[in-house]
């Protein structure tokens, strides 16, 4: 009885080993996936303030350009209708 209650112990220690390096690769895995993630929104991040200054910089262009069309759209109507 006392063999197998040692055998049993050595099997019962081995599993919990096991278990802990298992444990320990997934934990791993999880700290790579998730540094690859932080580094995707990083990245994310990155990619959508460069977008949007880039939009706030056509914004712009449009609004000169709209100012620049209303001012020859008012130059060729005071020409067609002269006060």
């Amino acid at each position: 009885m006392s063999a197998a209650l040692t055998g049993l112990a050595s099997v019962g220690a081995f599993m919990i080993i096991s278990m802990q390096a298992a444990l320990g690769r997934v934990e791993q895995q999880f700290d790579k996936s998730i540094n690859s993630l932080s580094s995707t929104v990083t990245n994310t991040n990155a990619v959508a303030h460069e977008t949007a200054l880039k939009l706030e910089g056509i914004s712009r262009i449009v609004e000169r350009n709209t100012e620049t069309i209303r001012d020859h759209n008012s130059k060729d109507a005071d020409r067609a209708h002269p006060k």
